[in-house]
């Protein structure tokens, strides 16, 4: 079956697209390196990474290539857009 159908694993790795919870170990990372984040308009965070950077590899010692991982916030659009904008 093609990757994009594959139920989730909890031992899976991360792939783009994937979306985080705001769950406390995540909120853990963020108080350390970036605590704005913890404000609760931001709803969960995407992963926007490519898949082939974060795949753990045996040639590494385990690790994946990327050094860092990019994520986008999700916030609802009512956070976003205000009644007057749509007018």
């Amino acid at each position: 079956m093609h990757w994009t159908y594959e139920s989730y694993k909890q031992e899976s790795d991360f792939r783009q697209g994937d979306i985080l919870d705001t769950q406390k170990e995540l909120q853990d990372i963020f108080s350390e390196v970036h605590p704005y984040f913890l404000h609760k308009k931001y709803r969960g965070f995407l992963i926007l990474t490519q898949s082939c950077d974060m795949v753990r590899r045996k040639s590494s010692g385990g690790k994946c290539s990327a050094t860092h991982i990019i994520l986008s916030v999700i916030r609802s659009l009512e956070d976003i857009i205000s009644p007057t904008r749509c007018a």
